[in-house]
Formats: C-alpha cells, sequence, structure tokens
C-alpha cells in the first residue's frame, strides 16, 4: 500500500461538503466523510483500478454521494487533488 496525502485544498473541497451536507440533514455530513475514508483505503490498496481522467489524473466515485476523488498515482505516494461535486466545473480540480 502507497502512502496516501491529501493536499490543502483537497482538505478544503471535504470540509466545505461535510459543512454542506450537515446544514442539509443531521448526520450526513459525518456519512459523507466516512464514505471519503473508505474511499481512499481503497485508492492506497489499488491505486490503478480507478480511471485516468485527465492527464496524469485518476478519478474514483464516492458511493452514495455524487462526488469525486481526484488523485495522482505518483512513483511512492498517491496525491489526492481534490475531492469535488461530480456537477461542477472540470477546471476546478484540473488547475490543481
Amino acid at each position: 500500500m502507497k502512502p496516501l496525502h491529501i493536499a490543502a485544498l483537497a482538505e478544503d473541497d471535504l470540509r466545505e461538503a461535510r459543512d454542506w451536507y450537515d446544514g442539509q440533514a443531521r448526520e450526513t455530513g459525518r456519512r459523507l466523510v466516512e464514505a471519503v475514508n473508505t474511499l481512499l483505503l481503497r485508492i492506497a490498496e489499488q491505486p490503478r483500478v480507478y480511471p485516468v481522467v485527465h492527464l496524469d489524473i485518476r478519478r474514483a466515485i464516492v458511493p452514495r454521494f455524487p462526488y469525486g476523488v481526484f488523485y495522482r498515482d505518483r512513483r511512492d505516494n498517491i496525491l489526492v487533488v481534490g475531492i469535488v461535486h461530480m456537477h461542477r466545473h472540470p477546471d476546478t480540480w484540473k488547475r490543481r
């Protein structure tokens, strides 16, 4: 399993999404974070399972939520560059 690093902007993405879901329904933000954490473990174990969507960036879809985890599978580690709502403009994560 490769070490997984989460960029500060990706942490901000997840925090904003969690806060928004918490404002909609109790416990939903926590469930989002749990789903993302489970997905991050899968990515660390098998990073090449998920498709390349742009240059060297891969995307894994968060189960039960309309979010994608965008990451780079590098030689020594995995860098998560964004955790982005799938209806946002692609430039949101492409600029990272």
